[in-house]
């Protein structure tokens, strides 16, 4: 049984429907949560891997009855707090943020919930992940007994335009639609699940206040924003909505995330003094109107949203159709179409993939060879957890047009026509004299270019388009020649080797906690390590080449039968190279989850720092990674997406 899995989530869309091959489910206001139930003890995940199940004891007492005559089982649903017969997030409130024992039970007494289950993921020895969503309907009704604070609601067959008018006629938020055919895949935004809003509300970003007036106490409104390509963009200010007790709690949210910087692309200049924050709350609002200037009117709080990140709220993800502030990027005109696209969804232009079934990789294993049309497939389902790595990044294309075992060749400067979607990045190359291309991978149809071009791996710079000679991390690639002989490694899998990479890793890490810097590993898909480690954008490729030297150089010193930084690879032999070259402006890493040109197919993956020396290279392939995600989710979500995003260390 997994031990944590992410909830699969609903792509917004426009238009509702009906449709004999879909169900359609009310959208609870409530807060989504995994149950993970093991030989009767209960275990409440968040959607971001929170253990919420002190917060909410009725639900956690109520389970093992619910479940009655099962071993294990994980189930997804929504806990939801009523005010009457409406779902009512802002009385959820009351529950959301409170953890101390007393004052649980005082507000359960206040405030009752109740757990609405609509999916089960494991039940008993199986995992059922790959079964449709009909089957483990059918399998949650018999599972699950109804009580108290144990509903399973009923869902709509086909009826998707009738369940939309009685949620608009009962104030519902809306309602959610679902592929009778659709396997569920976790932490992902599939357009198998589709989710339809009654009412105005979105989740936004909050990224300053304004001092109080009047009487008013802790702070006058929040300033919020939505991201678009990468920019956070302002969309107006919330006043309403609050009592004192509110105001009180919110501010003390906001206290701890001051700064001087603004975090708008074209800060708002309130009426008021406003204090700015760093983007890391979360603010769900109710609004009646989207003004022509793209400005929210007559917004009101609901509550703080801890159940979901900043980088989910972006204008193209809550605002479909909706326009577009002042300040905005110009927005996508296409993406490719998804392997099944839903019809409520605007339908783009795909991208014609040629010689689709040209092996790229050669069958190993009793897996087939993995062609063309496979590597599309697998960058889009996986475009969640690599999008964020490689938006506005310049690219270097490394192409195996006959695949692995055929000639390839880098590509740095790309002047053929570009289909809709995909974009370049110009600039004048001294040393070229001359004007480059570089691709930039930020949109669905920019990844399924790529797999057109055969580009087997994604590698990036480390600084963005907008600032392109500030990086964002430091990179210390880790890279055993410990079996190196006559020109070349013995294995590209070796363990001796790797084993090495691992020990230098362990002895790195200390040194840099002393120093006060947070590393993130992923292994590099054969026998090394890379170690990223996030910096605020505030140094140029220069001084952060210069401190990787130093930290390179120090562990020579210090390990200088292990390591080395010598340039030559026959002075490399017996040791690791400890290499801090990459940082530097026109050079590339392979982001993480990208495949490697490499005989098993292995993908570059991030790793905890407890997983040294339980895990090898080959662990982690194209055809293994997705479990893998499954099993321990996206060990860089928010690192470093978010990190990147903002502009300030993790550290």
């Amino acid at each position: 049984m997994p031990q944590t899995l992410r909830p699969m989530l609903a792509t917004l869309a426009a238009e509702v429907f009906s449709d004999p091959a879909w169900i359609f489910e009310v959208k609870w206001d409530g807060v989504r949560a995994l149950c993970f139930f093991r030989d009767g003890e209960v275990t409440l995940l968040s959607r971001n891997l929170n253990d919420v199940t002190a917060q909410y004891p009725e639900v956690r007492d109520a389970i093992p009855a619910a479940l009655a005559g099962h071993d294990q089982a994980i189930i997804d649903g929504e806990i939801v707090a009523f005010d009457g017969v409406r779902p009512s997030f802002q009385r959820l409130q009351r529950r959301m943020h409170v953890a101390d024992p007393a004052r649980v039970r005082r507000a359960m007494e206040d405030v009752p919930v109740v757990y609405c289950v609509f999916d089960v993921l494991y039940l008993d020895g199986y995992l059922l992940l790959d079964c449709e969503l009909a089957d483990r309907k059918r399998l949650l009704r018999d599972a699950v007994k109804p009580a108290r604070s144990i509903q399973v609601p009923a869902e709509f067959d086909a009826k998707g335009e009738e369940l939309f008018r009685i949620a608009v006629a009962r104030d519902l938020e809306g309602i959610v639609g679902k592929l009778k055919t659709s396997t569920y895949q976790p932490g992902r935004r599939t357009q198998t699940w589709l989710k339809f809003k009654a009412g105005h509300t979105l989740d936004a970003v909050v990224g300053g206040y304004t001092e109080p007036r009047g009487g008013r106490q802790h702070f006058g409104a929040l300033l919020l924003g939505l991201y678009s390509g990468g920019s956070l963009v302002y969309i107006g200010h919330s006043g309403t909505g609050f009592d004192e007790a509110l105001l009180e709690q919110v501010h003390a949210a906001m206290r701890p995330l001051e700064t001087d910087r603004p975090p708008f692309a074209v800060p708002p200049r309130p009426n008021s003094l406003a204090r700015w924050l760093r983007p890391e709350l979360v603010a769900e609002i109710r609004y009646g109107e989207f003004t022509d200037d793209g400005r929210l009117r007559h917004p009101v709080f609901l509550g703080l949203r801890d159940d979901k990140t900043p980088d989910e709220c972006t204008l193209e993800g809550e605002l479909p159709g909706r326009p577009v502030p002042a300040g905005a990027p110009a927005p996508e005109e296409i993406s490719v179409e998804a392997e099944e696209p839903a019809p409520a969804v605007r339908r783009p232009a795909a991208i014609r993939l040629t010689r689709r079934q040209k092996p790229l990789w050669p069958a190993h294993g009793g897996h087939p060879p993995i062609t063309k049309e496979m590597l599309a497939e697998f960058y889009v389902s996986m475009q969640g957890v690599i999008l964020p790595l490689t938006r506005d990044r310049p690219m270097m294309l490394n192409r195996y047009p006959d695949g692995i075992a055929g000639q390839a060749f880098y590509q740095k400067d790309y002047t053929d026509p570009l289909p809709a979607g995909v974009d370049a990045y110009v600039y004048h190359s001294k040393q070229a004299g001359k004007e480059v291309h570089h691709l930039v991978c930020n949109t669905e149809a920019a990844l399924v270019w790529l797999a057109q071009l055969a580009c087997v791996e994604l590698n990036c710079w480390t600084s963005r388009v907008d600032h392109p000679n500030k990086p964002d991390f430091l990179v210390l690639d880790i890279d055993p020649y410990v079996t190196w002989q006559r020109g070349r490694k013995t294995s590209p899998y070796s363990m001796e080797d790797f084993g090495a990479a691992v020990d230098v890793a362990r002895k790195l890490k200390p040194l840099l906690e002393r120093i006060g810097l947070r590393a993130f590993l992923k292994t590099s898909g054969q026998t090394g390590l890379h170690l990223c480690i996030p910096l605020r954008r505030d140094y140029v490729f220069g001084q952060v080449n210069s401190f990787g030297r130093t930290i390179a150089r120090h562990m020579e010193q210090s390990y200088p039968d292990l390591i080395t930084t010598a340039w030559n690879e026959q002075n490399r032999a017996g040791k690791v190279f400890l290499d801090y070259s990459i940082n530097a402006r026109g050079k590339t890493l392979c982001v993480a989850y990208s495949p490697r040109p490499t005989p098993l197919a292995t993908v570059s993956t991030p790793i905890a720092w407890d997983e040294l020396g339980s895990v090898r290279p080959t662990d982690f392939t194209f055809f293994s990674i997705k479990n893998r995600l499954a099993r321990v989710g996206d060990l860089w979500e928010g690192m470093p997406a978010q990190a990147l995003r903002s502009g300030h260390s993790t550290c």
